[in-house]
């Protein structure tokens, strides 16, 4: 009973979800976000789907299985023995991961991320001489509390929205990469065909608020870019797929003893700075 207080709270509030706005369909919504943007992969495939019964049709909301542990897991020693007192790590590609399923919940207003829906698909792997839990994959699951009624202005306006992060701040993007084609996919997604896909399942005042954060989106990533083309000396934020693991690597020596930049990694980003560099979860 807690747990549906605190959600209706987290809805009405801060995500700004009417009473009565059926949550369940708010997964396919984010699903086909996720298919236009070209990264599927990042939550759990999720179709309307109608039942027959007794000679009645029911309509529902069929999803997958996300494969993985909660992340949440690792932190409170609850992911199992053969886990236990070892370093957790992200691969390069779970940091893409993550960078992308950050980037698709801003623009789908995804309020309620945090590390119990964030699932990790990991393997023990012997990394110079010792074993770590390697974190492979990252699947994000539970969109019941994205498209709601938030604006870009209010999404980047520094105040907290459940688990949402700013886009950008005065001096560029506040993402400290992100994927190239998930940038390019971003800037030729047109408002028309993102309504079109979202008709039915969320309501209009919430398709307005989703094509407001879509122009925010397509306007920060576009400043960022035009920056980086008069400045060539400045090291890019838009990675291709090969650029990561050397990304992961500058990441590590800028994270190592400078509290400052942990402290803005976490503000910013869903990253997690122990599991950038590779430490041991007490």
């Amino acid at each position: 009973m807690r747990k549906e207080a605190l959600s209706s709270d987290l809805a009405e509030r801060v995500a700004k979800i009417s009473p009565g706005e059926t949550l369940a369909k708010r997964n396919v919504a984010a699903s086909r976000v996720a298919k236009l943007l070209g990264i599927s992969s990042v939550l759990p495939k999720s179709e309307m789907v109608a039942i027959e019964a007794d000679g009645k049709k029911q309509y529902g909301v069929l999803m997958a299985e996300a494969k993985g542990i909660p992340f949440y897991k690792f932190y409170y020693q609850e992911a199992g023995e053969e886990y236990r007192n070892k370093k957790l790590i992200y691969s390069p590609d779970a940091m893409r991961d993550l960078m992308n399923l950050q980037i698709l919940d801003s623009l789908c207003g995804q309020t309620d991320r945090h590390i119990a829906n964030i699932m990790a698909d990991v393997e023990i792997r012997e990394i110079d001489g010792e074993q770590r839990v390697v974190i492979k994959k990252i699947t994000g699951i539970d969109s019941d509390l994205s498209f709601g009624k938030i604006t870009y202005s209010a999404l980047n306006g520094g105040q907290p929205l459940g688990s949402l992060k700013r886009i950008e701040y005065l001096d560029g993007l506040a993402f400290p990469a992100m994927s190239k084609e998930v940038a390019e996919s971003l800037l030729a997604l047109t408002p028309e065909m993102l309504d079109y896909e979202m008709i039915g399942l969320i309501s209009k005042a919430e398709r307005q608020a989703l094509l407001d954060r879509l122009l925010g989106i397509q306007e920060a990533i576009q400043r960022q870019k035009d920056y980086e083309a008069g400045h060539p000396e400045v090291p890019t934020k838009f990675l291709e797929k090969d650029q990561w693991a050397d990304y992961q690597k500058d990441l590590t020596k800028k994270l190592i003893g400078n509290k400052q930049f942990k402290d803005k990694l976490k503000k910013d980003t869903y990253l997690t700075p122990t599991a950038v560099v590779g430490i041991k979860i007490d």
